[in-house]
């Protein structure tokens, strides 16, 4: 388990082709909402993601352990307002629950935010459920702040 290993961490896309990660990350999303049942799916997506310029799906991996222990979603599109500068969504921000208070998540905040940065982003729109006070008081702490936003499904 994560107390026998000597935290060492690495931030990139995940692998679409290592099963191992897969099923890393289909255990996170498990964490945060239902897991993905058709792990094919799961692969399709992040191949799609890995192969696009304005998305970056980021993993956290403990090096000393191999292990998938965070991710976070970004995906960037043009604004035609105001300056036409481009807009980051970000979404399904996890890190494993053995895993949390030990920076991560900022780390995570940090590359993400460095890539977006990189690609003349203006601001990011991060997506959270109401009832996550914890992870709310976090993104407080780095910076985020909390405006309204609506969602519907459809």
């Amino acid at each position: 388990m994560i107390g026998e290993c000597q935290m060492e961490l690495v931030f990139r896309k995940i692998n679409e082709n290592n099963y191992k990660e897969l099923y890393e990350l289909n255990e996170l999303i498990g964490q945060l909402v239902e897991p993905v049942y058709d792990i094919e799916r799961l692969k399709e997506i992040v191949q799609k993601y890995n192969h696009r310029e304005d998305a970056f799906l980021l993993v956290a991996e403990d090096k000393s352990c191999g292990k998938i222990c965070g991710s976070l979603l970004g995906i960037i599109f043009d604004d035609y307002c105001g300056q036409c500068k481009p807009l980051m969504i970000l979404e399904n921000v996890i890190v494993h629950k053995d895993y949390q208070h030990r920076g991560i998540g900022k780390s995570m905040f940090d590359k993400i935010e460095k890539w977006g940065k990189s690609r003349n982003v203006n601001y990011a729109l991060l997506c959270s459920d109401m009832e996550r006070n914890g992870a709310h008081q976090f993104y407080r702490a780095i910076g985020c702040k909390e405006v309204k936003g609506f969602k519907k499904y459809m």
